[in-house]
C-alpha cells in the first residue's frame, strides 16, 4: 500500500478527466488533455490503495473499459470533428453516469483514507462526494431532456447546475492535491 502514490494517481487522472485543453490547428480542434489518460491514471492508482480497495475489483477494471471508450470517442472527434449523432448524446450520457459512479466511490474510499490518517480534508470529501452525486446527475439528465425539448428553462438549470458543478469539481482538485500533500508529509 502507497497511499501518496495512490492520491497522486487518481488526482491527477481527475486533472484529466475533468479539464479539457484544446488546440485548434487548421480549422480543427484537438483536446491536449484526453479523457481517457485520466482513467489510465485512475487503473493504476488501484493497486497503490491497497486495502482500501479491497472487494472492489470492478474500481480496477472499470478505469480501464472507461479509458478505451473515451479513447474511443476522443479519437472519433478528432476524424469527424463537429460529428452530431444522438447515439453519441445517449453514449455519453451513460459515460457520464459510470463516471459519476465511480467518482461518488473513489470520494468514499478518499474519506476513509482522510480518516484513517488523520486529516482534515475528510469532512470536505464528504460533501465533494454529495454533491457531486447531486449536481452530476442533474447536469446529465436534464442535458439529455434539454436536447430532446429544447427547452430554455431546462438549458438554464443545466446552466446554473453544470457551473456549480465546474466550481465543485475545482474545489475537490484543490482538496486532493491538499490530501496528497497531508499523506507525503506523515511519510
Amino acid at each position: 500500500m502507497n497511499l501518496k502514490k495512490a492520491i497522486s494517481y487518481a488526482a491527477f487522472g481527475f486533472f484529466f478527466i475533468l479539464v479539457n485543453i484544446n488546440l485548434t490547428l487548421s480549422g480543427g480542434t484537438i483536446n491536449i488533455t484526453p479523457n481517457f489518460v485520466g482513467w489510465i491514471l485512475m487503473f493504476l492508482a488501484f493497486v497503490p490503495f491497497g486495502t482500501y480497495m479491497e472487494g472492489k475489483a470492478y474500481m480496477h477494471w472499470l478505469p480501464l473499459v472507461m479509458a478505451v471508450f473515451t479513447g474511443a470517442l476522443w479519437l472519433l472527434s478528432i476524424a469527424e470533428p463537429g460529428m452530431e449523432n444522438p447515439l453519441l448524446s445517449v453514449l455519453q450520457a451513460v459515460l457520464n453516469i459510470v463516471e459519476l459512479v465511480y467518482m461518488f466511490t473513489l470520494f468514499g474510499i478518499l474519506e476513509k483514507v482522510a480518516d484513517d490518517c488523520g486529516s482534515s480534508k475528510s469532512s470536505s470529501l464528504r460533501m465533494i462526494k454529495i454533491l457531486m452525486l447531486v449536481l452530476y446527475l442533474v447536469v446529465t439528465v436534464f442535458a439529455l431532456l434539454t436536447r430532446y425539448t429544447e427547452s430554455t428553462a431546462l438549458a438554464a438549470v443545466v446552466l446554473v447546475c453544470g457551473l456549480a458543478l465546474l466550481v465543485l469539481m475545482i474545489i475537490a482538485l484543490f482538496v486532493l492535491f491538499g490530501l496528497r500533500k497531508e499523506i507525503r508529509s506523515q511519510e
